[in-house]
């Protein structure tokens, strides 16, 4: 028994140093200085004084608190230059999985142990959709933690009951619902938990804590959520960019949760299906341990359970809401609930007192012996270590592929460094036909730019006065142009950033107009690929 602790111990440990290597690793991917749509609009929020963001915030698809935390964090960091600000705010992001490190080796190594604790971190840290988070500029990595945090604390009500246990638990999940929507839907699904535990457990002093703890989140929150969501949700916007939810969605909340990032497609379809089927054989042993009348650690049992309800709550809500309301549903609003997914899989994996073991034993008859025994331990032993292995190498394959990918992100921002010292220049003005470009170009070198075709998004408009319209009212190919063509003539540098090919239609309708366009060169940040063109307009064309 002492050897095959030592054993556990041993692994837990290995897992945690793995964890923590890929939280180091993260960390030095933090200094990049390459952004996303998405995450302008954090950058662009945290510039407002604290009660405009808040107002802006009420009427955007998301709660304050993540940004106000940003806002906090960034007022240290000098304004000089804009590399150092995205490394501070990437810092940020980066700063709830550390966090949660310390989540692992406190309360979830008291209440499960070792392998448990260095597993949960582990998986957090690698399994597919989340080492990503580590370094994006957006509230999901505080979502995750704060849920987290929520899920643990209702083990600690359950076990301890301690005062200091509903504090906690209350304002782990009052922050979860001030971070995201989909968050306190996590939320309410962990009290949901405590709700029938304390039931089934016929705790009567517990409840009396339970519905204070309850009315306080709820006092404390649905005066933002009424003012906020019913603004939000009565707004018809013609830009509404979520689909509508199918069958289909589900098939893809799959990909989304479990698809690590491979080379070969079939692997990543292989890998995703192998560890869904881990899920579901999880289930169902759970389910097998609770109705068993072995001793079989009902709580801890209980609990693994317990961890999949935020996940399973935010796909039923995502899909009630979106048909009986608007779609609302994106397959990313799961990620404030997958590391508690993971902490359900570690913890029935990692606790011997409700694991593989008993499930594959539990069946044994009094008739068996000793032998018979052994080798079902064996087998117990070798299915674990298989699992733990097939972690390792899924894991490692898609951290690899993400370290990779942020490391080639880096390196094509510093080349295209010199387009963005020229178009920093002071008559500098450009022309975009993708607004998510526009908005990206916009934070970096803050010159006057122009959206051809699209319309720029009037929340983007609001952070950054020097967005425009090409055209005011309707676009047409004639409205545009002359416009470009006074731009020209006022003597201004003009710069055409073409995205995709529908720029080489572009350049050849101003061709025909009497715009001379040269290609001067190509660059890509963060995904987005563009050629820059410089535009001349001929000398006859301008006002003598």
């Amino acid at each position: 028994m002492k050897e095959k602790q030592s054993k556990k111990e041993l692994a837990g440990i290995l897992f945690f140093l793995l964890g923590a290597g890929m939280l180091v690793s993260s960390a030095f991917l933090c200094v990049g200085s390459d952004i996303w749509y998405d995450e302008v609009f954090s950058l662009g929020l945290v510039r407002k004084p604290v009660w405009e963001l808040i107002s802006i915030t009420a009427r955007d698809v998301h709660p304050p608190l993540y940004y106000l935390i940003l806002k906090l964090f960034l007022t240290a960091v000098p304004e000089s230059t804009v590399a150092m600000q995205v490394t501070a705010a990437k810092l940020v992001s980066w700063l709830p999985f550390l966090c949660m490190l310390l989540l692992a080796v406190f309360p979830v190594k008291k209440y499960f142990g070792t392998l448990s604790a260095g597993l949960f971190f582990f998986l957090t840290m690698s399994m597919p959709g989340l080492s990503e988070y580590t370094v994006e500029i957006r509230m999901y990595s505080y979502a995750a933690l704060f849920v987290v945090m929520t899920m643990t604390e209702a083990f600690g009500v359950l076990t301890e009951g301690r005062r200091r246990n509903w504090i906690l638990l209350t304002g782990a999940a009052l922050c979860a619902c001030y971070t995201h929507y989909f968050a306190c839907v996590a939320a309410c699904m962990v009290y949901l938990y405590v709700l029938v535990m304390l039931l089934l457990k016929k705790q009567k002093n517990e409840l009396r804590s339970f519905f204070f703890s309850a009315a306080v989140c709820v006092v404390c929150y649905l005066p933002w959520l009424l003012a906020a969501v019913t603004r939000q949700v009565s707004q018809v916007k013609e830009s509404y960019w979520i689909q509508p939810v199918s069958l289909r969605t589900l098939g893809g909340c799959v990909k989304f949760l479990f698809a690590p990032d491979f080379s070969s497609g079939k692997v990543s379809a292989v890998m995703a299906v192998v560890l869904f089927l881990l899920f579901a054989g999880e289930v169902l042993g759970d389910i097998f341990l609770l109705f068993s009348k072995r001793r079989n650690g009902g709580m801890a049992v209980s609990f693994s359970l317990g961890c999949l309800m935020p996940v399973a709550g935010i796909i039923i809500f995502g899909f009630l809401a979106s048909v009986l309301i608007k779609p609302v549903f994106v397959y990313r609003y799961m990620v404030p609930a997958m590391p508690c997914m993971w902490l359900s899989l570690a913890v029935f994996l990692g606790n011997r007192s409700c694991g593989v073991e008993d499930f594959l034993t539990g069946w044994e008859s009094k008739e068996n012996g000793t032998g018979q025994k052994e080798k079902r331990k064996k087998a117990e032993s070798a299915v674990v270590a298989a699992v733990l292995l097939l972690f390792v190498i899924i894991g490692g394959c898609d951290f690899r592929a993400f370290y990779g990918n942020e490391m080639w992100k880096q390196k094509q921002m510093k080349e295209a460094q010199e387009v963005l010292t020229k178009l920093s220049e002071e008559d500098a003005v450009t022309i975009f036909n993708f607004g998510q470009l526009q908005a990206v170009m916009a934070y970096y070198e803050g010159s006057d730019s122009y959206l051809w075709y699209e319309r720029a998004e009037e929340l983007v408009k609001e952070l950054f006065p020097e967005v425009h319209d090409l055209a005011e009212g309707e676009f047409t190919d004639e409205a545009g142009i002359s416009q470009l063509k006074e731009l020209l003539k006022e003597g201004r540098r003009v710069y055409f950033l073409g995205s995709g090919k529908a720029r080489e239609e572009i350049v050849a309708k101003w061709q025909e107009a009497g715009i001379s366009v040269r290609e001067d060169s190509s660059a890509m940040i963060e995904r987005y690929w563009f050629n820059l063109y410089a535009l001349t307009i001929d000398e006859e064309a301008k006002p003598r």
